[in-house]
């Protein structure tokens, strides 16, 4: 995403905040928020979609997500988001479940979802290959450990782009 995509801009051509500062300001307003209900945020994206800025919140409790959960949530999201302004253009809201092939990105992911097939990207190469499927093992010393068929890689967290459940169906 070029520079000008990654930043909102108002009319006279100020950058007010980009997006990544704006997910610093609205992850752990939103974790805070939707915590004190039991409910987990395991992942939030803002990104420009077609012309408009989403704001998606992706949650998951014990239980599961139902529509009412993600209501719930959307309302509680909602609220704090009017309350605290942190966001300083229109923007559309999405609150849903993260899927089966959600994503791994917090310490604890790593622990729950030990032994489940995992689908791994970095950013460069490794052994030759960006693109790994195999067993997690779990998350020691900074690295992200996964048995591909026999064969343990650790692979350092910092070049790792994005780790996804695969689904199992």
């Amino acid at each position: 995403m070029s520079k000008f995509q990654d930043s909102l801009l108002t009319w006279t051509g100020v950058i007010l905040l980009n997006r990544s500062e704006i997910l610093e300001k609205v992850e752990p307003l939103v974790e805070n928020e939707l915590a004190t209900r039991g409910i987990e945020v395991v992942d939030v994206q803002y990104k420009n979609q077609r012309g408009r800025w989403v704001l998606q919140v992706f949650i998951d409790t014990p239980s599961g997500v139902d529509l009412d959960t993600c209501q719930t949530a959307s309302e509680i999201v909602g609220s704090a988001l009017d309350r605290e302004d942190i966001i300083p253009s229109s923007y559309v809201l999405e609150v849903s479940s993260p899927g089966l092939d959600r994503v791994l990105k917090k310490d604890k992911d790593f622990e729950r979802f030990k032994g489940r097939r995992i689908k791994l990207k970095t950013y460069q190469a490794i052994n030759g290959r960006k693109n790994f499927q195999g067993t997690l093992l779990g998350l020691e010393n900074g690295q992200i450990r996964i048995d591909l068929e026999g064969s343990v890689l650790g692979i350092p967290r910092e070049l790792v782009v994005q780790v996804r459940l695969v689904a199992e169906i």
